[in-house]
């Protein structure tokens, strides 16, 4: 379990009980932490790797897609907000089958992660070619 900061944990519950209350779930008490340290330094290097692993797994499927610098950034963030919802679907889906529910929701983590890489990447190519076009194209086209 990983321990989050007061401050995290706060803003995470408010996002996290406003999800649960538009599905019609009660929220949650308050942060969850981690009391007994289980969420030692080991423990979070190797739940990254495996997370790694699964974003490594997806891209391998999805190759043929090609890469994904040089997209506009627009694109990216669109996509990252209908996997975000997705997301936010396959956690509140109860149904009788649980394990595919979670593998469901892990799924979804993993599309989440690899736009979210897909617009870091991008984002940090723009920065360091100084390039701003694209995303001031974006911003006036969407306000």
């Amino acid at each position: 379990m990983l321990t989050i900061s007061e401050k995290s944990g706060s803003t995470y519950l408010c996002t996290l009980n406003r999800l649960r209350r538009i599905k019609g779930i009660a929220p949650l008490d308050g942060p969850q932490t981690d009391p007994e340290g289980a969420g030692t330094a080991a423990v979070m290097t190797a739940d990254v790797k495996a997370f790694a692993e699964a974003l490594e797994e997806k891209l391998k499927i999805r190759r043929q897609y090609g890469y994904w610098a040089g997209i506009p950034m627009i694109f990216y963030l669109d996509r990252l907000h209908d996997e975000l919802a997705e997301l936010v679907d396959a956690f509140f889906a109860f149904d009788d089958d649980l394990i595919g529910s979670y593998e469901n929701i892990m799924d979804e983590c993993v599309d989440v992660a690899n736009f979210a890489m897909m617009l870091f990447t991008n984002a940090a190519k723009a920065k360091q070619e100084g390039e701003d076009a694209d995303r001031k194209a974006a911003i006036r086209k969407h306000a």
